[in-house]
């Protein structure tokens, strides 16, 4: 389970497969690897003849249908794969740097030091610019954290903590308090129907502190016609898996954004 992102930039792989059909192809080679492996362990050498696998999916009708995997559908799928995928190198959508790096995810469950690091990077003052702006964000889009109180309080299956870290700070007038929570819906929930668009994705790399204050008043005044540069945070040398797919995320908003692309989320579903 994850969330999952995508830059929504025209290229051939996407327009010849489309971009659900690149992540189901993608979805089965990932299962049919995970299972093969798990089978080859717990099987003796020579005891495994072949490998097939039934996959359930709901089809753009809506219909469910299950299909069987085989070793031949697999071997189909990942040709397919790596022919489209060898145009992704030079491609400027390429977030993650690996073939259809447009496409990426944030695990779950997330943990506790990912809640943390999130809003630890939220603006020490509210009366800098990035601050007063993050109060008037938050305000404006009504994000409390309560669209996803049911995924914080699903056993760990979602989140590793039970309950969101908070912060709050004093203002001239009374007091502003924020947990990850609120955060998370700004950042996954308030996508509309065609994504996030660019705007509002480098204002919350702003306000999650993936890029520095200086160019934050003109980029604000401009209504972004003066695109920002310089991403603070980098995935590449985090550790800690849920931080990293969370500094990749806000890397693809930024990347979006400078590019002028919306980024499509894709959310778990709440159970009825």
């Amino acid at each position: 389970m994850s969330v999952d992102w995508l830059v929504n930039f025209d290229c051939r792989p996407k327009r010849d497969l489309s971009p659900l059909g690149i992540y189901r192809r993608q979805q089965v080679l990932e299962r049919f690897e995970t299972v093969s492996a798990m089978t080859r362990r717990a099987c003796p050498p020579g005891g495994i003849t072949a490998i097939e696998l039934d996959f359930f999916e709901i089809t753009p009708q809506g219909q469910p249908l299950i299909r069987t995997i085989s070793a031949s559908d697999v071997s189909d799928l990942s040709g397919t794969l790596e022919q489209y995928g060898k145009e992704c190198a030079s491609c400027p959508a390429n977030v993650r740097s690996a073939a259809f790096g447009c496409f990426g995810s944030v695990r779950f469950p997330v943990t506790g030091n990912a809640d943390h690091w999130l809003i630890s990077n939220l603006p020490e003052h509210m009366t800098s610019p990035a601050g007063s702006m993050l109060v008037n964000v938050m305000t404006r889009l009504g994000c409390d954290g309560s669209e996803l109180r049911w995924m914080r309080s699903s056993g760990g299956r979602y989140f590793e903590l039970g309950e969101s870290p908070r912060r709050s700070w004093r203002l001239p007038r009374g007091s502003f308090s924020l947990d990850a929570d609120a955060l998370y819906e700004a950042m996954f929930l308030t996508s509309g129907t065609v994504g996030i668009a660019p705007y509002h994705g480098l204002l919350l790399c702003y306000l999650v502190g993936a890029l520095d204050e200086v160019s934050l008043p003109r980029f604000v005044s401009t209504q972004g016609e003066l695109i920002p540069t310089g991403f603070r945070f980098e995935p590449g040398i985090e550790r800690e898996p849920s931080i990293r797919d969370l500094k990749m995320f806000l890397l693809a908003l930024f990347r979006a954004g400078r590019m002028g692309m919306t980024l499509s989320i894709r959310m778990p579903r709440r159970p009825a």
